[in-house]
C-alpha cells in the first residue's frame, strides 16, 4: 500500500480526535454504512469536518 493512500497520513497537523471521529462519521453516512479508503480521503479533502467557530454572538 502506498503511503499517499493511507487516510491517516493525509489529515492536517492539529487535527483533533473529534475531527477524526467526524471524518469517519461522514464517511459512514455517505457510504450507507460502509467505509472505504476513498470515502475517508474524500472527507479529509473536503475539510467539512472542521468546526467553524463564530467570532461573535455564540453563547453556550
Amino acid at each position: 500500500m502506498h503511503t499517499r493512500s493511507r487516510p491517516a497520513t493525509r489529515v492536517p497537523d492539529g487535527t483533533s480526535g473529534s475531527d477524526l471521529r467526524e471524518i469517519v462519521r461522514r464517511a459512514v453516512v455517505s457510504g450507507a454504512g460502509e467505509v472505504s479508503t476513498e470515502a475517508l480521503l474524500r472527507e479529509i479533502g473536503s475539510g467539512r469536518y472542521r468546526v467553524e467557530v463564530a467570532e461573535v454572538g455564540q453563547y453556550l
